[in-house]
């Protein structure tokens, strides 16, 4: 009997069928642009219905320290132990008794402008008035109808795209290299959408008072593209002064950009002399050299639809 079945096993594996090829099934793969298509609308935002509700008045009520100045204002009753032990961060509570309007916790709604996953590194404050870094690596620009702020947030998965309105209750506002932040928060709502993003196009140096506003901005890349993905462009039509990315008198006729670590790791890149309108929020970034530090402000690029580019380079 056993002879029997084996030789049934083996006539059983002599009918089986040759191997398909798959290539009855699939067609031949075709080389594909990403897009990342990002929509845009010159309509403004509806909210905030008042604006003393909106992020501008969130911004000026509680961020009134000097430019550079990095205490956190904190919700009251919120201000972590040992908080005043670091000198350097000098945080505050937020006056819950003598101004309602500058009270925290507050909520703030808003429509997200860059992918949540902009890495930013503060400084932060431990147990015994030591000094520490603090590494976010899912932050975001949110943007209203009065204005736009730049949230901390530090989950490496994103509970939301670029394009989403959401609702968020701060809990503590600090401000550090001109760049006003949300720093602590509480995610409240989320409407997914995604919803068109308002921009203003401008033809001149990116200010203080655009930061992480959407702007769209043409010019011709001048520089390679740092380590952190930065490039330095000549602005269309821009006659207020010279742009040399060589001096800081220079560098504020110039415009900056940014791409996102994940843009460039896909070899998506600005390379000199190419002309291109770029369109996202304004971040700061930040020149050295003998004089010090300074703070200019540029464009922080997530989707590569944030990107359109030209035949031909602008005359000068």
């Amino acid at each position: 009997m056993r002879p029997l079945i084996l030789l049934t096993a083996l006539s059983a594996c002599a009918d089986r069928g040759s191997a398909e090829d798959w290539r009855d099934w699939y067609a031949d793969a075709a080389p594909a642009e990403v897009q990342e298509t990002v929509a845009f609308t010159e309509e403004p935002y509806d909210l905030p219905a008042d604006p003393a509700d909106g992020i501008l008045a969130l911004r000026e009520d509680l961020l009134t320290q000097q430019f550079n100045n990095d205490g956190p204002v904190f919700a009251p009753g919120e201000l972590p132990a040992g908080a005043t032990d670091c000198a350097f961060w000098d945080p505050v509570e937020a006056p819950d008794d003598t101004d309602a309007e500058a009270a925290l916790p507050r909520e703030i709604t808003g429509w997200v402008t860059s992918h949540p996953r902009v890495y930013r590194k503060i400084e932060g404050c431990t147990a015994g008035g030591k000094q520490s870094d603090e590494k976010y690596y899912g932050s975001f620009h949110l943007e209203d109808a009065t204005g736009g702020i730049f949230v901390l947030n530090d989950s490496k998965v994103a509970a939301f795209d670029i394009g989403a309105k959401v609702t968020i209750r701060v809990r503590a506002v600090r401000r550090r290299f001109g760049i006003d932040m949300v720093y602590v928060h509480d995610l409240v709502e989320v409407d997914r959408g995604p919803f068109p993003l308002h921009v203003d196009e401008v033809a001149r140096p990116l200010q203080q008072g655009d930061q992480s506003m959407v702007r769209r901005v043409t010019g011709t890349v001048l520089t390679e593209p740092t380590t952190f993905g930065e490039v330095i462009l000549r602005i269309d039509g821009y006659d207020g002064g010279t742009c040399d990315p060589a001096t800081r008198a220079g560098r504020a006729h110039c415009l900056f950009a940014n791409l996102d670590q994940e843009i460039a790791r896909r070899g998506v890149a600005l390379t000199p002399g190419e002309r291109v309108t770029l369109t996202g929020p304004v971040s700061q970034t930040v020149f050295f050299d003998e004089q010090g530090p300074i703070n200019f402000y540029g464009l922080y690029l997530t989707r590569v639809g944030q990107i359109a580019r030209h035949d031909a380079a602008a005359t000068e």
